[in-house]
């Protein structure tokens, strides 16, 4: 199931002109709130670029562009890995990688 979200705003006319057109002013309004929407988690990027109109790839640059992160890596994220690190080395081993020669 999805809604239309529709926005309206008053502008005066001379807001728009050839330099400044109205319809990509209008998309990029779309781009942005859709992006808005995927870093909020509410999309995927994969449905977020079909209502882009676009590729996944694009998508990801269009992300880059926009300075988004792909994914997000937290503290606590960081804090789990190195958790998980400590539990899975072995014990009272030495684990030297040098190599002589």
């Amino acid at each position: 199931m999805s809604r239309w979200l529709r926005f309206e705003c008053e502008v005066p006319n001379a807001v728009f002109d050839d330099a400044f057109p109205e319809d990509r002013f209008v998309q990029d309004l779309k781009e942005e709130a859709i992006i808005k929407l995927f870093r909020a988690e509410r999309l995927s990027s994969g449905y977020a670029a079909k209502l882009l109109g676009i590729t996944r790839r694009d998508f990801f640059d269009r992300l880059e562009q926009y300075g988004v992160a792909l994914a997000t890596y937290g503290e606590g994220d960081l804090a789990a890995d190195l958790e998980t690190l400590r539990r899975l080395e072995p014990r009272g081993q030495d684990q030297s990688t040098e190599c002589s020669g």
